[in-house]
């Protein structure tokens, strides 16, 4: 009997997203809506939410569960719209926090099998890609050195005065060098695991290649390269790797398939992201028809299409003006009627526009990342006059240090403190200086040590942070509870 023909990359991948079709209805769905494209500029798999990238090396090198385990993957990123939720965050710390959130669901689905140094890690799960990024971003800020430690660390700028320390020194360097060869540990730190890991027979479809959905070759891109039904090519995409916008590679920490950003400017953004809605949508109702119910997963997902983003920094001015005291006048006319045939009246301040902006400088909070995002939307509100004065408040478990800052100024954080948290201090101080006060907006990681106090006789705005020290899924957990005001998250 003659030896068979090993299947091709192409006739691999086309097995792989029947099985689905056929095992999973919902990866499947989701594949039919995505073109398969060779691109050896990848290191594996890549995804912008229009085509999946993959390097014909990398699929040969998998075994067929690998290989189910990696096309759901990819499927699942742009379920998730990881293409789209990046923003300015570290591509390739994106990557492996959405790769934590994936595997994780695909683990529990109980199919194929994860790549060898795929990122999986139990605490992960049910977490968001952007609270997973923030957990590994505090982690690696504080793992670096910082500025001081390096410049001792170099030779030379050290003390000299104890000669011996140098000579200890080399020698415990030779030592390590010597037991170490061959036994680096990768910076990235990636997670094996493989707990909760479904059997590694996972689902394949019927023995043999099975033509690709559509069955038909469109004939453009790179040879293998099939048209998603429905779907456009993404015009203007650069080349991988090259840094263009929507392509550049983050070299894939996980293994399992990177995310990349989608090309397009911001009409095409938001086409596409309503695209993958109705994708979802449509997968659901595919796998519920199938199956009679929605894993746990998916209901998250179900939950998440059509849900708008929070933008804190729209919800903090928001806030401020609504807090404000303004009238209506016929000298300064409404603008927006200026087309109209009549003449409506424009509002004018009341008064001098005075927030009162509290900094918790407790141990616990510093941050300096979210301080600096905070303090540059406060200047904001100075510099466009939405506010004519600011009265900048450092609190730990009393009041440090008390500043007032009109237009023109320039709004300075002091961190005058470091100690226990304590709300009550500033309602108090409140009672006989708020006059001519709007509102209060609290820079806190809501962690009081004496309770929330008395509610004062102003609105409140609650600008809460998860610290180095804390994840935001704990931080909103306190949100929750919050006894009066309004609170919004201070996050990328």
């Amino acid at each position: 009997m003659a030896n068979r023909k090993p299947r091709t990359p192409e006739a691999r991948l086309t097995r792989a997203r029947s099985a689905l079709i056929v095992f999973q209805p919902f990866y499947g769905t989701l594949l039919a809506n995505l073109t398969m494209v060779e691109n050896a500029q990848f290191p594996t798999m890549a995804t912008d939410g229009r085509s999946i990238h993959y390097n014909p090396d990398f699929v040969k090198a998998q075994s067929d569960d690998e290989v189910l385990f990696t096309v759901a993957h990819e499927a699942a990123h742009c379920a998730n719209k990881h293409h789209l939720r990046r923003g300015t965050r570290d591509p390739r710390l994106w990557n492996e926090a959405t790769d934590y959130v994936i595997n994780g669901d695909l683990l529990k689905a109980g199919f194929g099998k994860m790549p060898k140094g795929g990122l999986y890690d139990k605490k992960y799960d049910g977490m968001s890609a952007e609270d997973v990024y923030a957990i590994l971003a505090h982690k690696k800020e504080a793992e670096q050195p910082d500025e001081e430690q390096l410049v001792q660390g170099r030779p030379g700028q050290g003390d000299s005065d104890d000669e011996g320390d140098g000579a200890e020194g080399q020698d415990a360097d030779q030592e390590g060098q010597e037991s170490g060869q061959g036994g680096q540990d990768d910076e990235g730190g990636q997670d094996t695991g493989q707990e909760g890991q479904g059997a590694e027979g996972g689902q394949e479809g019927p023995e043999g290649d099975v033509g690709t959905e559509g069955g038909q070759d469109t004939g453009q891109g790179p040879e293998g390269a099939t048209e998603a039904p429905g779907r456009s090519q993404g015009q203007g995409q650069g080349t991988p790797g090259q840094g263009t916008p929507g392509q550049g590679t983050s070299g894939d920490p996980g293994g399992c398939g990177e995310v990349i950003d989608c090309p397009g400017d911001a009409a095409e953004i938001a086409e596409e992201n309503q695209h993958w809605d109705t994708v979802v949508r449509q997968a659901v109702n595919v796998a519920t028809r199938d199956a009679g119910s929605v894993p746990g997963h998916l209901q998250r997902l179900v939950n998440e299409l059509g849900k708008p983003a929070t933008n804190w920094r729209e919800t903090l001015r928001r806030f401020v003006e609504q807090s404000n005291r303004f009238d209506y006048s016929w000298q300064r006319a409404d603008r927006r009627f200026a087309t109209a045939d009549y003449i409506m009246p424009g509002t004018v301040s009341d008064g001098v526009n005075h927030i009162v902006v509290v900094s918790d400088t407790s141990g616990s909070l510093y941050c300096e990342k979210a301080q600096k995002r905070f303090a540059t939307e406060i200047q904001s509100l100075l510099d466009e006059q939405v506010v004519d004065k600011i009265t900048m408040i450092d609190c730990d478990a009393s009041i440090n240090n008390v500043q007032a800052f009109e237009s023109g100024d320039i709004v300075k954080f002091t961190n005058r403190g470091g100690g226990g948290t304590s709300f009550k201090p500033v309602w108090e101080w409140l009672k006989t200086n708020q006059e001519d006060t709007a509102c209060v907006v609290y820079f806190t990681d809501l962690e009081p040590c004496d309770g929330f106090g008395t509610e004062p006789a102003l609105p409140v705005m609650w600008a809460a942070y998860a610290s180095s020290y804390d994840t935001p899924q704990k931080l909103r957990e306190r949100i929750s509870v919050v006894p009066f005001g309004e609170c919004i998250e201070i996050a990328e």
